[in-house]
């Protein structure tokens, strides 16, 4: 069943099949408890739509991490607060009408109490719809891309798993898209 636009989530909630009804818009609070735990949620979205999600953690030490997929359960976007910023948004497009959210501690972080997160998510907004103006288009020219000094680069190909380039942790690569 729904439940009400502010409330806190419904143990359990630890995949997409036990994943918690969240009515939008609404807030929905929860805590990562135990360590390791992942809370799933599940809203029905309108298709074309804009939809804002905001996470704030409510415990300054603990980190949160959201994901949002769809109902394929292909991820979608992600967002992480930090120790400088206790509230990060994102903001997705709708393709489909059902979509979940997972929260989760990416340092395992236990809880401290009963509730260590909250999530808001507004109504949801028309996208932006271009006009038909013309506009001149130049010519794109390529420009070569600088090397930098004591970085590797990026081989080809490398789009799948298998053939990804190894990256010592911690380190950096360079590369182009």
């Amino acid at each position: 069943n729904p439940l009400a636009p502010t409330a806190p989530e419904i143990e359990p909630n630890n995949d997409f099949a036990t994943a918690t009804v969240f009515v939008i818009p609404g807030n929905m609070t929860g805590a990562i408890n135990p360590s390791g735990d992942e809370d799933y949620f599940r809203f029905n979205t309108s298709s074309g739509q804009t939809y804002t999600i905001d996470l704030t953690r409510l415990i300054d030490t603990y980190e949160r991490r959201i994901d949002v997929y769809t109902n394929a359960y292909i991820w979608v976007a992600s967002a992480q607060t930090d120790p400088a910023n206790g509230t990060v948004s994102l903001s997705f497009s709708s393709t489909t009408t059902l979509y979940y959210i997972r929260i989760s501690a990416p340092n395992n972080d236990p809880t401290a109490g009963p509730e260590d997160y909250s999530i808001n998510v507004g109504p949801p907004t028309a996208p932006n719809t271009p006009t038909n103006t013309p506009t001149i288009t130049p010519t794109p020219t390529q420009t070569a891309m600088p090397t930098p000094a004591n970085i590797p680069g990026e081989s080809e190909p490398n789009e799948t798993p298998s053939t990804a380039d190894p990256l010592a942790v911690p380190g950096r690569i360079f590369g182009a898209i």
